[in-house]
């Protein structure tokens, strides 16, 4: 087991410097949007344009294609060898440029009624903005698939930094679009920024991709074992993948109609909330998933129960602190971010406050993240898919309820609770499955050092006048943290002092 766990750890500690990079460069972005459009209806209406083909990104691109492909690849690799496996790749490769070269077109004539739907609450101007900025970001959605299809692939070979850097690429050329081009154009150089960083993402894998001896070739069999075994799984997964992004629709639907600018709170919570998750949750995830396959074929189903608990017990780890820490410094966060420009008082107070109850169920989304791709492992998409659908019911009821008792932040309460129950029903199936990873120790182990570091991040929110001091006293607590976990014989500790002190000393 502690090959296990220091295998996915020094994968995924690679992939989360990869991915710590985009998401401060994200952040970064975010701070220039809040700067530039604060929380207008402006910002609202890009939001929405984005929405549309970055909901076909995590639907059919990063999602069900990705999650699918893993799985079937790795067989191809080990199983028939290098060739197979590219030949695979270059069939659907060819298959997502049929498939994408409907879907856009579709995409435009379908603009003016998927804009009604999406935000009923847009004034008349707004919804004419949205469509416009919609028309140049719906092709974002080709490069991001073809991107996501090739950071499989480069996963599977144990490449994680380059697809957790790649996304960097689209970051940077919003910044660019939006500080260059904002006087002549506004609103629309985000747009543009974006369709061009989503090129710039696929390409930049793609060198990388060569360098393993890939090379394209025209091909396509619909009939190829396959090719029909990835679009087997896709169709419950997309199901499944489709039913969390309708509860993300429900949050931006019920944002439009709370207030102007409920949309723009939302995200800029949501961006801050998703560093914690993207560098450790999804890393972690990523990576399990290509080990998690390999230890199906091998084993069956019993065979992903080390890799499994291995992946939860480091993700909790780090999850633990960034929460405590995001929960005590939402405001600090939130203000030293986005608190200037456009952005209102009352954009800071929605803001922080969405953050800090999206804070609360951080180390529920975490799990979740990584649990999901045991049963992708285990080629089973069909039961997230139904636990999915209970859960969205679930999560819209709770945000007709905390929307109106907290306003736009409640729709974050909303979603924290949804993850818990997810959460829950996920582990509960795999028990009943016979699959075990024993966390409850774990947890109690835990409970000292995350207490010493709720306490000195206490402290130092409440005694230190000077705010950036007060946060670093708080994220140096993490040393002590580390430090009695390791006393207490938690093994975790003892792989993360390995992984990221020892390399200084020895070097």
């Amino acid at each position: 087991m502690n090959m296990d766990r220091r295998g996915i750890f020094s994968g995924a500690l690679l992939m989360m410097i990869g991915t710590f990079i985009s998401r401060l460069l994200g952040l970064l972005r975010e701070s220039i949007m809040a700067f530039l459009f604060g929380a207008s209806p402006q910002y609202d209406a890009f939001l929405i344009a984005f929405l549309v083909p970055n909901l076909l990104r995590q639907l059919l691109a990063e999602g069900a294609l990705s999650s699918s492909f893993v799985p079937v690849f790795n067989e191809y690799l080990l199983k028939d060898g290098k060739d197979e496996a590219w030949k695979l790749l270059n069939m659907l490769l060819n298959l997502i440029l049929l498939l994408f070269g409907f879907i856009i077109p579709l995409g435009y004539s379908l603009l003016p009624y998927l804009v009604k739907i999406l935000a009923p609450g847009f004034s008349r101007d707004t919804y004419e903005l949205c469509i416009s900025l919609s028309k140049i970001t719906l092709p974002f959605i080709l490069f991001i698939s073809l991107a996501a299809l090739t950071m499989g692939v480069l996963n599977s070979f144990g490449n994680f930094f380059v697809p957790g850097v790649a996304s960097g690429f689209f970051n940077i050329s919003i910044i660019i679009f939006a500080l260059l081009f904002y006087k002549s154009f506004g609103i629309y150089a985000v747009a543009l920024g974006t369709t061009i960083g989503g090129a710039f993402q696929w390409l930049f894998q793609l060198f990388w991709l060569r360098n393993l001896g890939w090379r394209y070739k025209i091909v396509l069999d619909l009939n190829h074992k396959g090719v029909r075994e990835i679009g087997a799984m896709m169709v419950p997964l997309t199901f499944s993948l489709a039913i969390n992004q309708i509860q993300n629709l429900v949050d931006k639907i019920i944002a439009s109609l709370l207030s102007p600018g409920g949309i723009s709170v939302i995200n800029y919570a949501f961006r801050l909330y998703q560093l914690p998750l993207g560098v450790f949750a999804v890393s972690f995830s990523t990576v399990a998933l290509p080990l998690l396959s390999k230890d199906v074929l091998r084993d069956g189903s019993k065979g992903l129960e080390e890799t499994l608990s291995s992946a939860l017990r480091l993700a909790l780890f780090v999850v633990i602190p960034a929460s405590i820490f995001i929960l005590i410094y939402s405001p600090a966060l939130v203000s030293l971010l986005f608190y200037r420009g456009a952005f209102s008082e009352w954009a800071f107070e929605n803001t922080y406050r969405a953050l800090m109850f999206y804070s609360l169920g951080l180390a529920f989304s975490a799990l979740t993240h990584i649990s999901l791709r045991a049963f992708y492992a285990l080629k089973d998409t069909k039961t997230p898919a139904l636990i999915g659908f209970w859960v969205v019911i679930l999560n819209a009821v709770l945000n007709l309820i905390f929307g109106k008792l907290f306003g736009p932040p409640g729709l974050a309460l909303a979603t924290s609770f949804a993850s818990a129950v997810n959460l829950f029903l996920l582990w509960r199936t795999l028990r009943l499955r016979g699959i075990y990873f024993g966390l409850h120790k774990f947890l109690s182990s835990l409970a000292l050092p995350s207490l010493i570091f709720l306490s000195i991040s206490l402290f130092s929110f409440n005694f230190l006048s000077n705010i950036w001091v007060s946060m670093l006293l708080s994220l140096l607590s993490f040393i002590p943290y580390v430090i009695i976990s390791r006393i207490l014989g938690i093994e975790e500790a003892n792989i993360f002092i390995e992984r990221i002190f020892l390399p200084f000393r020895r070097s």
